[in-house]
C-alpha cells in the first residue's frame, strides 16, 4: 500500500508524440546515379522516380495520375486524394515535362498515367537502396 491513495497522477500525463519525420535529402549527385540505375531496370520505375524526385508527390499520389491531371499549357499537376484530403496542385520541372511528353507520345492506355505498378515494388526498392 502506497501513501497516495486514489488514481494514480501519472496516468493523465500524455507521452510525448514521436517526430519521425525525417531530414535527409538526396544530394544532385545521388539522384542522378538513382535515376541512373532505375533507368537500366525498368523505364516505369525511373519515369515514377523522376516525378517523385522532381515534384514532391507521395507514391500513392503519383500512381493514382491520369492523363486528365495532367496541364501542359499550367505546367500543373492535378493531385487528388491526397493525405489530408484536400486536393491541390504542383508544378513541373523540365525534367518532369521532359518525361511526361515522351509517355504522352507513346501512350497506350487512355486513362492511367502510369500502368498498374504495385507499390510494393516501391517500397521494397527503397529499402534495397537506404542499406
Amino acid at each position: 500500500m502506497g501513501f497516495v491513495g486514489g488514481e494514480n497522477p501519472a496516468a493523465r500525463v500524455k507521452k510525448p508524440k514521436r517526430d519521425n519525420q525525417r531530414d535527409r535529402f538526396l544530394s544532385h549527385a545521388e539522384a542522378v546515379a538513382l535515376l541512373k540505375v532505375l533507368a537500366k531496370s525498368s523505364q516505369v520505375t525511373h519515369d515514377v522516380a523522376v516525378l517523385l524526385l522532381f515534384s514532391g508527390l507521395r507514391v500513392g499520389e503519383c500512381l493514382k495520375l491520369t492523363w486528365a491531371d495532367i496541364n501542359f499549357e499550367d505546367g500543373t499537376i492535378f493531385v487528388k486524394d491526397t493525405n489530408n484530403t484536400r486536393n491541390r496542385h504542383a508544378h513541373f520541372t523540365a525534367e518532369i515535362r521532359e518525361m511526361l511528353l515522351r509517355r504522352h507520345q507513346s501512350r497506350t492506355d487512355g486513362g492511367r498515367f502510369f500502368p498498374k505498378v504495385p507499390s510494393i515494388r516501391f517500397i521494397r526498392m527503397s529499402a534495397s537502396i537506404s542499406d
